[in-house]
């Protein structure tokens, strides 16, 4: 039986009148059983090590790599084209005002300055971070508390 059909049935027996805690307790485990539904198709898991610290877990590298540089291509697409807000907001959000401005100051073409970035290739993965290295430049990815991959630099 999957976690959310569990968390379902052990929420339906401590309805049956056996007192609030449980109640309590079994809704819990019905949203943190749904939660875990929804973001069952991510390649990647938030995990805990023994020290309770947060830690990511890549689980299918290929596809994580994929959404990766596709967030790349996307960004490089939305500065070709001008789209200067769209493009900052592929960046990590301390740094999206930061490139915003940048971006809009630009003192060659958004064609011209799109050429400059090339193909990316998976380097490695530690922590929070994913980074590549291309032919033109390398770039870092970074996991951010919205469950949203995004750019620190590159």
């Amino acid at each position: 039986m999957s976690k959310l059909g569990l968390a379902r049935n052990n929420f339906i027996s401590a309805t049956n009148g056996k007192g609030r805690v449980q109640k309590r307790f079994a809704w819990v485990l019905l949203c943190l059983a749904l939660i875990e539904q929804v973001h069952a198709d991510e390649p990647w898991r938030i995990e805990k090590n023994q020290n309770g610290q947060q830690f990511i877990r890549v689980t299918d590298q290929a596809q994580l790599d994929s959404l990766l540089r596709d967030k790349w291509a996307a960004m490089i697409a939305a500065l070709r084209n001008g789209d200067t807000a769209k493009a900052s907001s592929y960046m990590v959000r301390g740094k999206q005002a930061l490139y915003k401005k940048a971006f809009d100051n630009l003192p060659v073409s958004f064609e011209e300055t799109s050429r400059h970035f090339g193909e990316i290739f998976w380097s490695k993965q530690y922590g929070p971070f994913v980074e590549y290295h291309g032919s033109k430049r390398s770039v870092v990815f970074q996991w951010e508390r919205d469950n949203q991959w995004r750019i620190v630099f590159f």
